[in-house]
């Protein structure tokens, strides 16, 4: 059974998220080639030649499918600087990455070299559940380091460069009464 998801548009080109390149290695084991299948897809279902949004530019769409039952629900995304490589985070705390492929006319048109790897958790091993590696978002810190923000279990990790365990980070005053949810 083919699982199906759904990558983001780019609209105007590319965004940026410094230290991209630290984060293909960064607090994982070795990453896994996934053969993945991605389906170029229109802005509009109904106006395929359409490719403007008010001032914004679309450059392209996919539909990713896989029969790899860990791929799937990418929260957090991250484009290189040069618009070359895509690193996502999961809703099951795995880490995918893939070179970008764009056609002539510079649209976004595929995906090459994917790999899937499991993201490690304060004792070095992948997360045991759901709850535990459900990310929401990523973020640059200042010293080359990714942060890491989940949900469901509420808190913020630190993944330094070359180092494989993160640390977690004081939690902010404003995420004390954030109630559990279901992600």
């Amino acid at each position: 059974m083919m699982v199906g998801r759904f990558l983001f548009g780019m609209l105007a080109g590319p965004s940026l998220v410094a230290g991209l390149g630290a984060w293909l290695t960064l607090g994982f084991a070795a990453a896994e080639p996934i053969a993945i299948e991605a389906t170029p897809i229109p802005l509009s279902a109904e106006e395929h030649d359409r490719d403007t949004v008010g001032q914004l530019r679309y450059r392209g769409g996919l539909h990713l499918s896989t029969d790899n039952s860990r791929f799937g629900g990418l929260s957090a995304l991250g484009i290189s600087a040069d618009g070359r490589r895509l690193v996502a985070l999961s809703d099951d705390g795995q880490r995918f990455s893939a070179r970008l492929v764009y056609d002539r006319a510079g649209n976004l048109a595929g995906l090459r070299d994917a790999d899937l790897v499991s993201l490690a958790g304060l004792d070095g091993r992948p997360f045991s559940s759901k709850a535990d590696g459900d990310v929401e978002s990523m973020s640059p810190g200042v010293e080359g380091e990714i942060i890491v923000a989940f949900e469901r279990r509420h808190r913020l990790l630190r993944y330094l460069p070359g180092v494989t365990v993160p640390e977690p980070l004081p939690e902010p005053v404003e995420m004390s009464d954030l109630p559990f949810n279901n992600g």
